[in-house]
């Protein structure tokens, strides 16, 4: 029997299609992030969460996103990423209107419109009163977005 951890079997792609909007305000504490990519970038909708969150990992710790740097380091970010958000999040299913009425509360200057149409699947990650993270798809895309502030 293998013992080792199944994350050493992850054998995701490096991927460099993002299209990555940002929102910072440092005064505020406040953070913003939309990402996306392309259906057609990946196998599946876990491989699109995963890269996105991945991707999103990068952004926040302005991180070069390098080939060779993403794969060697690869299990150890995807172990702290995923192990929050299967340990924390709220993992719930919510209406596109829904997403929107809650992201247009937020006050910040990020195209999410034409991404996050109509007859978009939406899943609520975290909803609190300082993080709100959604992983959606349309027929398109999949993405990702998160604000946060830490005031």
């Amino acid at each position: 029997m293998d013992n080792r951890s199944p994350s050493v079997y992850i054998h995701l792609p490096f991927k460099s299609n993002f299209q990555i909007q940002e929102y910072i305000v440092l005064r505020d504490e406040v953070y913003c992030y939309l990402l996306s990519i392309e259906k057609s970038e990946v196998k599946s909708e876990m491989e699109g969460y995963i890269l996105l969150q991945e991707r999103l990992k990068y952004c926040e710790d302005e991180l070069l996103w390098e080939e060779k740097s993403v794969i060697q380091n690869r299990i150890g970010i995807l172990n702290q990423i995923l192990h929050y958000s299967i340990e924390n999040g709220d993992f719930r299913v919510v209406s596109s209107d829904e997403a929107s009425q809650r992201i247009n509360q937020l006050d910040i200057e990020i195209n999410y419109k034409d991404i996050l149409i109509s007859n978009s699947k939406n899943l609520v990650i975290y909803d609190d009163w300082n993080l709100y993270e959604l992983f959606g798809e349309n027929e398109n895309d999949y993405y990702l977005f998160i604000w946060y502030t830490t005031a």
